[in-house]
């Protein structure tokens, strides 16, 4: 990490092997700071939906269309699972090609999502194709698959989205935030071959919005007390991390 400066993502373990949120929340930001043309457009939509920032209520999250598409741009530059496996379920005949029933069909979002013939400039970064006059996304039937499709979609992908949607919230209305390198390309090591998030850690300088820092809101009080030994047994320990066991 340099000095003035955050991590955004990483090829760390939790990137490697654990959730995709993270991948996807990371190429948002990313390719929101490659754009920052985009900025000014969700902070004004930012202000409109959050009277009363920050508070990150479902109703006000929704609101926020623009930051929608640009989550949806960036699952389909940089789905977050780059294959999605199926069983088939009887045999089946495929532009030619003959499925017998029981063998594994495998789909790339990362193929599929830039295919000329659904999207336009399929390359490009460019949350307008997400507008009700285009829809690209949607006007083919599984244009966009980086949370699967089907009947057995990810059961997670709303609350995903509105995570993400938090995360980028929050971040864009506290800080001005600039890549420190904008060169960022995908970890394409045969490890993470199911996971493709950014192939270096992504550094960005994250000056204050406002001239100074906001002042830290006072902890919540804590029930038993501010003495050690006013606190129940089960509480932890903080340089153990264990239980702590009440004596016989």
């Amino acid at each position: 990490m340099a000095e003035g400066g955050a991590v955004v993502a990483g090829k760390g373990e939790g990137h490697r092997h654990g959730h995709p949120t993270p991948v996807h929340a990371a190429w948002t930001g990313v390719l929101l700071l490659q754009h920052p043309q985009w900025l000014p457009v969700l902070r004004a939509e930012q202000e409109a939906a959050f009277t009363d920032h920050p508070s990150a209520a479902l109703s006000s999250l929704l609101k926020l269309e623009r930051l929608d598409h640009c989550l949806l741009e960036a699952e389909r530059l940089h789905p977050a699972v780059w294959l999605l496996a199926r069983t088939a379920a009887r045999d089946l005949c495929i532009h030619g090609y003959r499925v017998p029933r029981g063998h594994m069909v495998c789909v790339s979002p990362g193929a599929s999502h830039r295919l000329p013939g659904v999207f336009r400039d399929p390359g490009t970064f460019d949350p307008d194709r997400c507008l009700p006059g285009r829809k690209e996304h949607s006007n083919t039937p599984y244009a966009l698959i980086g949370f699967s499709g089907g009947r057995h979609p990810c059961l997670g992908m709303t609350f995903a989205q509105q995570m993400m949607k938090v995360i980028w919230s929050v971040l864009l209305h506290a800080f001005d935030l600039e890549l420190a390198d904008p060169d960022v390309r995908e970890a394409r090591e045969a490890r993470e071959a199911m996971r493709h998030p950014p192939r270096r850690r992504c550094t960005v300088r994250k000056p204050w919005r406002h001239s100074s820092p906001p002042a830290r809101r006072p902890r919540c009080p804590c029930p038993y007390g501010t003495s050690p030994s006013a606190r129940p047994a089960w509480t932890t320990s903080r340089s153990t991390a264990r239980p702590v066991r009440p004596e016989s």
